[in-house]
């Protein structure tokens, strides 16, 4: 565990500087967010491993974009609504920590051989 951690923690601070650096400008970064989803993050990492968080986080954009995309088409602020993307990251993890196999499983099966 230690050592995932170890080797987690320099690369969630590089995403931390890459998003409030200069690549994106400040204005349209919310600081505090990002710094919230990379401790659920570093969180999640220690509960299912290291193994599992990509999909993870491609199931929670998955799910987040899917929803977004419902919100955006419903709300009348379209596009401009916020999301909480901790939502959707809580959400995958139990999916992947109930369904994890099986859902791998799927996606083997689907993949070109």
């Amino acid at each position: 565990m230690i050592v995932q951690a170890a080797i987690a923690t320099p690369v969630l601070v590089a995403i931390l500087l890459a998003a409030t650096g200069r690549w994106i400008p400040r204005r349209l970064v919310d600081v505090t967010a990002v710094v919230t989803i990379l401790a659920m993050m570093a969180m999640l990492g220690a509960v299912v491993g290291w193994e599992p968080l990509f999909g993870l986080l491609v199931l929670a954009s998955v799910a987040g974009a899917i929803v977004g995309g419902f919100v955006a088409w419903r709300s009348g602020a379209g596009m401009q609504a916020a999301l909480p993307f901790g939502v959707f990251l809580g959400l995958a993890a139990l999916a992947i920590v109930f369904f994890g196999p099986t859902l791998w499983e799927c996606y083997l099966a689907v993949l070109p051989r």
